[in-house]
This record gives structure tokens, C-alpha cells and sequence, in this order.
């Protein structure tokens, strides 16, 4: 259980970082690599989301 639970911060921290760093100030100059961000994110959130449905599941049954 603790592991699921170090792989849910990483992984926000993660998110983060992605988020403040490239996203921010990055995106006013280079549409591309913000266009990249944004598809690395929402592959981050689709992991995330997985992550915590298996986790949820695996409790119940």
C-alpha cells in the first residue's frame, strides 16, 4: 500500500514540475514544445488515473 501511495506523490510531483517549468513560461515562445507539453501531461494524467482505478480495484476484490 505504501508503494501505491510513492508512486501517487512522484508522480504529482512529477506533474508538477512539468506543469510550472515547461508549461509556464516556456509556451508564449515555442507553441511546439508547449503542444508537447500538453500531450505529456494528459499521458500523465491517463497513467495516473490507471494507477489509482488498479489500486482501487485490487482493495476491493
Amino acid at each position: 500500500m505504501s508503494l501505491i501511495l510513492l508512486n501517487i506523490v512522484t508522480d504529482v510531483v512529477e506533474r508538477l514540475v512539468y506543469g510550472l517549468f515547461l508549461c509556464g513560461p516556456v509556451h508564449f515562445c515555442y507553441p511546439a514544445i508547449f503542444m508537447f507539453c500538453v500531450i505529456k501531461m494528459a499521458f500523465l494524467y491517463v497513467r495516473f488515473a490507471l494507477m489509482l482505478l488498479s489500486a482501487f480495484l485490487k482493495q476491493c476484490y
